[in-house]
């Protein structure tokens, strides 16, 4: 059956957080209409359903990847200076928008009954995160960082939280990966989601090898975020995804100066 045309209406939500001087390469903002929307499903486009062979079925004349929930989320870029292409972006969508898209997209990986209520009205979920494969450097995730924590200060909101993936769908590395978070004091204790499907069993006796998580996971982890239970196996990404919770307020000095 062929495609309907997509058709792409977003109010502007243009912003330009601080860290944005002339003499970077990378400059970091909201998208601000239909064209930088655009962008950003193309671009996810190319590193989910091309090189990673995934994603979202993209619409078959225009090469995007896109959901439901796309239309009403808000949509962070990084813009190359040099191009003016987006080459990174992350989507951010609050409890005001999940009130009208029947929720968050993580909720229908993780049952969130367990999350307190103030994580949930002061947080905003983040996801669908990605870099171009030319720009995976420090700069660009730290592009990516500078403009959420500037998103946090705007809305007056607290936390972001939302699925961090690792590229794989061998339980077994799933397993490791929490064991490893477990013992080295990156899992929530006074809290945990479970997964509502392809859940990976994880015995937390075990000793954990050494892991290589990836570098945005890692970014995670070094702002102070929070594994909240045990992963599960997502088959339309072909990964493996774990609910993580940032709180801004418990961020290290060092990277309240770092991303401004």
């Amino acid at each position: 059956m062929e495609a309907a045309p997509l058709r792409i209406q977003q109010k502007p939500h243009a912003t330009r957080p601080p860290g944005s001087g002339p003499a970077e390469r990378y400059d970091v903002r909201l998208a601000a209409g239909a064209n930088d929307l655009v962008s950003a499903l193309r671009l996810r486009h190319e590193v989910f359903n091309v090189e990673l062979g995934s994603g979202s079925p993209a619409e078959s004349n225009a090469n995007l990847e896109f959901d439901a929930f796309d239309f009403k989320c808000r949509h962070l870029l990084v813009i190359d200076r040099q191009t003016g292409e987006t080459v990174g972006t992350y989507r951010l969508n609050s409890i005001e928008s999940a009130r009208d898209l029947d929720g968050f997209y993580s909720s229908g990986e993780f049952d969130l009954s367990s999350i307190p209520d103030d994580i949930i009205e002061q947080g905003i979920e983040i996801g669908r995160a990605c870099v171009a494969r030319s720009h995976r450097n420090s700069k660009v995730l730290f592009k990516l960082w500078q403009g959420l924590i500037s998103e946090l200060r705007r809305s007056g909101k607290r936390y972001y939280f939302g699925c961090c993936s690792i590229f794989t769908q061998d339980p077994s590395v799933g397993r490791d990966a929490y064991l490893w978070l477990a013992n080295n004091g990156h899992v929530e204790q006074s809290y945990q989601v479970s997964p509502r499907r392809n859940a990976i069993d994880v015995d937390p006796s075990l000793s954990s090898p050494k892991i290589k998580l990836p570098d945005l996971f890692n970014m995670y982890l070094r702002l102070g975020a929070k594994v909240c239970g045990p992963p599960m196996i997502d088959t339309d990404f072909g990964t493996i995804d774990f609910f993580v919770v940032f709180d801004a307020s418990l961020m290290s000095d060092k990277y309240r100066k770092l991303l401004g």
